[in-house]
């Protein structure tokens, strides 16, 4: 969904707006790593933990409680909004940047006040 909108945005797009996006990209794979890092770090103690939990240790600890409560409010977040939610959602979210990149070139393309070019 991302790669399709940024494809939309890129051919009706001006100049400035693609400079923005290259930018942007560029900070894309260090993001990508470093929520790679993070996922990584977590299933490796979340593996820890169950090798503990085998060898007779408590089950409570504090940062598998806290993922549990994260992941727990998440799924209730989703469950809330339903499939309709999101799929007006997806909807809505190609339409809207359709609607601002058209907006953004016709203000682009407006004749200057004044009556002179610049």
């Amino acid at each position: 969904m991302v790669v399709g909108a940024l494809a939309i945005a890129t051919a009706l797009a001006s100049h400035r707006v693609v400079t923005r996006l290259r930018h942007a990209g560029r900070w894309t794979p260090r993001i990508a790593g470093a929520l790679l890092a993070v996922a990584g770090s977590y299933f490796a103690y979340y593996g820890a933990w169950e090798l503990r939990l085998l060898g007779g240790a408590e089950a409570e600890d504090p940062v598998i409680d806290t993922a549990a409560t994260n992941q727990q409010s998440m799924a209730s977040a989703v469950d809330t909004v339903g499939a309709a939610g999101w799929l007006a959602l997806g909807g809505l979210l190609p339409i809207s940047t359709g609607l601002l990149v058209v907006r953004q070139r016709r203000s682009a393309r407006a004749p200057t006040r004044g009556g002179r070019d610049r």
